[in-house]
């Protein structure tokens, strides 16, 4: 045991304590240190100094199944698995996209737990440059290694796994049940994605754009997404995708519309692309109380024009 008169000098403020397999990792914010049980009564732990970065809060440490620490620091989310090394895992969120509106001043208030029923890491932290609590949720799936969100509009000072369903305590003496139903308060969530855009032939090639074939998981359900197609030299125009599959009975099968088969097979749609571009995005959007969906894969078709020609500025072509 690690007792009262024990000493073992960091060189920083500690920031954090966590256990890695056998030993106790103590995070600092220039690094973290290892505590190994020796088996020796007289000299009971080892310290060794591993990684050379630590958590910035001691409440953000996460511990995986596979036996990797999630933590932030003040650029980001970074992993460590016990070696001498740390990777950043927050590239996604760098710049301007994200990360430069997180209070860093008050990132050691952050708090996150991992949701092992749905592979995710859940995040509370300070969103705003003068955000002073935690108000903002973002999540990090391990499985996919992406992030979605963020959940918002609520300030949150704890956060717990009870009965395997993220729970968190406001401000206001209550504990909330997140992840519950798909409604906040009886209100709907602002429900809405967007597609990344890499140029699949190079960021030189033109193309024409055809279709987009979306794979998605059926709903109980008949109602809609709405998918816009979005473009620096496209203006697209909006689609909708029925989640529910209609009944194939007498009367109700729709051609071109209704599938064939059960509620639970995998269901795809394709919707138009228009324009010409190197590179397109999807932006998939419902803000309707109550009507969740998932999908899995979109594949967009389309059909090489060759490069750009360099246009001359002064002169004739």
């Amino acid at each position: 045991m690690w007792g009262a008169t024990s000493f073992y000098n960091f060189d920083h403020d500690i920031t954090g304590i966590n256990p890695i397999g056998n030993a106790l990792a103590i995070h600092t914010d220039q690094g973290v240190h290892v505590l190994t049980p020796t088996g020796n009564a007289t000299v009971p732990y080892q310290v060794q100094r591993r990684a050379p970065a630590g958590s910035v809060s001691g409440r953000g440490i996460v511990n995986l199944p596979s036996g990797l620490q999630l933590f932030p620091r003040l650029d980001g989310f970074y992993a460590w698995d016990g070696g001498n090394q740390v990777q950043k895992i927050s590239q996604a969120l760098d710049g301007s996209r994200f990360w430069d509106f997180i209070n860093a001043a008050k990132l050691h208030l952050s708090h996150g737990l991992y949701y092992p029923s749905t592979n995710e890491v859940w995040w509370f932290i300070p969103y705003g440059t003068s955000q002073a609590t935690n108000n903002y949720v973002i999540i990090y799936n391990t499985v996919l290694n992406c992030w979605f969100g963020p959940y918002t509009n609520m300030a949150r000072d704890a956060s717990a796994l009870v009965d395997d369903q993220p729970h968190a305590g406001g401000f206001d003496g209550y504990v909330y049940t997140h992840d519950k139903n798909n409604n906040d308060d009886t209100a709907a969530i602002s429900a809405q994605f967007k597609t990344g855009a890499p140029p699949p032939m190079g960021a030189d090639v033109r193309l024409r754009w055809l279709y987009a074939r979306h794979y998605y998981d059926a709903q109980d359900s008949e109602y809609d997404v709405q998918v816009l197609q979005e473009s620096s030299k496209i203006t697209g125009t909006t689609e909708r995708i029925l989640m529910g599959e209609l009944s194939a009975g007498l009367g109700s099968f729709v051609l071109g519309t209704s599938k064939l088969g059960g509620s639970t097979s995998a269901l795809y749609t394709d919707t138009d692309l228009m324009g010409y571009d190197n590179s397109t995005a999807l932006i998939y959007t419902n803000n309707a109380l109550n009507e969740p969906f998932t999908f899995r894969r979109v594949n967009l078709q389309y059909k090489p024009l060759g490069r750009y020609r360099r246009r001359k500025t002064v002169g004739v072509e």
